[in-house]
């Protein structure tokens, strides 16, 4: 594994896209284009992508041998003027030797293992959280059949029957329907005053 990497999750209009000439007339839909919405909290501010068509907008994960900046990694997905409508920031590194501390899968191949990062694994005051650690939340597209379909979940979760695994990148801690951030290890209540 290079040294450092980024995960990037990236809305690619076109990429994936099947074959709409091959259908007869009366199959084809035109496709509906994902929507965005900024929602204003009293406390935050929420960024919301509704993708109603994952066949004609599937999401692709990116992956850098470098630390880079979330719209490099989503050129990489797809290099054309307008072919990204989202790109969000995913996937966790160590600041310090820029390895991951995430799994991230990419075309059903891991290319990045939080295994391979010794200052996670030797690190000894991670020792007693490290099967948290390395079954964290990740977010996941799965190929169920030819049609895409996905999920969050644990690392170790296996896909759903009938589906392959095909991207995935850390994204954890949950926070719905439960904050899971104590269950995948990002904070211990009985150390935090």
């Amino acid at each position: 594994m290079a040294k450092g990497l980024g995960g990037c999750g990236a809305i690619g209009a076109g990429q994936g896209t099947p074959d709409l000439e091959a259908r007869p007339a009366d199959q084809v839909l035109p496709a509906q284009p994902p929507t965005y919405e900024r929602v204003t909290l009293p406390r935050a501010i929420v960024h919301v992508v509704t993708i109603p068509d994952p066949v004609h907008y599937p999401l692709q994960v990116a992956v850098s041998p470098d630390l880079a900046p979330v719209d490099q990694l989503a050129a990489q997905v797809c290099p054309g003027e307008g072919c990204v409508i989202a790109a969000m920031n995913a996937g966790f590194f160590d600041p310090v030797n820029g390895l991951t501390t995430a799994y991230v899968v990419k075309d059903g191949v891991v290319v990045a293992d939080p295994t391979h990062n010794p200052r996670l694994m030797d690190n000894p005051n991670l020792t007693a959280y490290l099967e948290q650690i390395l079954n964290r939340s990740e977010f996941r597209r799965y190929d169920c059949g030819g049609s895409p379909q996905y999920a969050i979940t644990a690392h170790r979760q296996p896909p759903p029957a009938g589906c392959r695994l095909v991207d995935a990148v850390g994204a954890g801690p949950q926070l719905l329907p439960l904050d899971t951030s104590v269950a995948e290890g990002f904070i211990d209540r009985t150390t935090t005053p």
